[in-house]
């Protein structure tokens, strides 16, 4: 009988590791996952969970089933303190004087004073250290936010900005910056102007899109339209068209042309090609 009371203290020593135990678990417990459903049914009545009742797992589960397990540990634990001391209160009541029994009661009721403030505190130093341990939440699975993606944004007033796709208004394109000296997209390769017309990424009016850059049409641009039926070169200007491209021109001494007509400003309008060359490049020849 005398060693009985040691005993106790070492059950609630046991019992207070494991509520400490069980409450550590809660911090550790694995995500929500986008497994099938999975059904549980008590086998005994815990809590909120009835006996033979079969439920659903869902995020509170755990928590709530964790929740009633300690709800009736601490109860349970209270109810054996008590007991204890009563039990060493009796000793004590029928002692007689016999100071062997007294102290045997004194280490009863000692031991379910210690087992008890054990149990409790269980609680109050987690909730010291974080309250989160013992504010039982559901496990849920945060949903990742839209990350936006920024590119180059070229508006019809021929300036640009880097912007997020539905923000631009203009053309869009996420592999290219803003060049702020000329007001236009750059390419990673340095190129200005960026377009892609499959793509939807057209050129500001009135520029136009070659090799995914655009030009104005000015003096020396590339073109690919013979007749300027498209307005590529601007007012005044030919597309001197060869094999390999065109570029824009006045048709005066000394431009590119591939054929006579390259030349309406030229001195005698003719073209430095012969009709038994093929023109690879307007910039071979010239007008005369």
């Amino acid at each position: 009988m005398k060693s009985f009371p040691k005993i106790l203290k070492i059950v609630f020593a046991t019992i207070f590791l494991l509520q400490t135990v069980s409450l550590l678990f809660l911090i550790t417990v694995p995500k929500q996952s986008r497994a099938a459903n999975v059904n549980f049914t008590p086998q005994v009545t815990v809590g909120n969970f009835q006996q033979g009742a079969t439920i659903q797992i869902n995020p509170n589960s755990i928590g709530s089933y964790i929740q009633s397990i300690y709800n009736y540990a601490i109860g349970i634990v209270g109810i054996l303190a008590v007991i204890v001391m009563m039990v060493g209160g009796f000793l004590w009541l029928t002692a007689g004087g016999n100071a062997g029994q007294i102290t045997e009661a004194q280490e009863w009721i000692k031991g379910s004073i210690i087992g008890l403030v054990l149990a409790l505190s269980s609680y109050l130093i987690l909730a010291t250290i974080n309250p989160d341990l013992v504010n039982l939440k559901p496990i849920q699975v945060r949903q990742v936010s839209t990350v936006q993606t920024f590119g180059c944004c070229q508006d019809n007033t021929n300036t640009c900005s880097m912007k997020s796709f539905s923000d631009c208004k203009g053309y869009w394109n996420k592999d290219y910056t803003c060049d702020s000296g000329s007001g236009k997209c750059k390419s990673p390769s340095g190129a200005v102007g960026v377009c892609d017309p499959q793509n939807g990424i057209l050129c500001p009016y009135p520029q136009y899109c070659i090799n995914s850059i655009c030009y104005d049409g000015s003096v020396n641009s590339p073109c690919n339209d013979p007749n300027n039926s498209i307005h590529q070169c601007q007012s005044g200007l030919n597309c001197a068209l060869g094999i390999s491209g065109g570029i824009c021109t006045i048709g005066k001494n000394g431009d590119p042309c591939c054929v006579d007509s390259d030349c309406p400003n030229s001195t005698n309008k003719k073209c430095s090609r012969s009709a038994s060359e093929a023109c690879a490049s307007p910039s071979n020849y010239v007008c005369q």
